[in-house]
């Protein structure tokens, strides 16, 4: 299949800046809130940095994964470098996750994405009756907004098949008693926790970041 999005999009290097710009444009925020959470994280190594203009690195699958984790994780820019800390090494819950962190694991899933590897999205809607709804959740990450830091943050990856139904990964902090993590699991295994966050990436706004890489 070719990725006649990914192409066009090669014609300049992917500068960490631009990347900022594409998120923002997929996400439909702010550009400058985007930049600002990508500077808050290159003191920790969470995006790639050597230079400026033709001298500046060019982004990889594995930096947009962990710029989207920050975006989705956090709630002020300021947060970010916090956020992705707190996602990025979340361990799989079943054999779908293929033994990889979060972190891993989505930077995968959006190089398979640039290279038309996967589906990028629903064209099933009006078509096909096995259209997937949940699959329109492209990145889920959900964490209790307590004060109880010791609970667990969990997150699902979800993707197209050629059938129009969804596969599934799921990754948590720690065990869980089930292969798929929902609020409402979280919330009946944790009854006292109070309230929970979380925050889905669609699955339209994953092709597009990843058509740019």
């Amino acid at each position: 299949m070719t990725n006649l999005a990914g192409n066009a999009s090669r014609a300049r290097k992917l500068t960490s800046m631009r990347l900022a710009d594409v998120v923002a444009a997929a996400l439909n925020e702010e550009p400058g809130r985007i930049r600002l959470q990508l500077k808050t994280l290159r003191p920790t190594g969470g995006i790639t940095f050597s230079g400026y203009g033709r001298g500046a690195a060019e982004m990889t699958a594995a930096d947009a994964a962990r710029l989207l984790i920050a975006i989705a994780g956090s709630l002020a820019a300021k947060h970010a470098a916090d956020a992705l800390a707190a996602f990025r090494n979340l361990e799989p819950l079943g054999p779908k996750g293929r033994g990889l962190t979060l972190e891993d694991f989505l930077a995968e899933h959006m190089d398979a994405l640039a290279r038309g590897g996967l589906r990028p999205g629903s064209d099933y809607y009006a078509v096909d009756r096995s259209y997937d709804l949940a699959a329109e959740e492209g990145l889920k990450l959900i964490w209790f907004a307590g004060r109880q830091a010791s609970l667990p943050r969990a997150a699902v990856v979800r993707w197209f098949r050629a059938d129009g139904k969804s596969d599934a990964a799921a990754f948590a902090s720690e065990p869980m008693p089930f292969p798929l993590v929902t609020e409402s699991r979280l919330a009946r295994r944790f009854p006292r926790s109070g309230l929970l966050r979380s925050a889905v990436v669609t699955a339209r706004a994953l092709s597009d970041i990843a058509g740019a890489l």
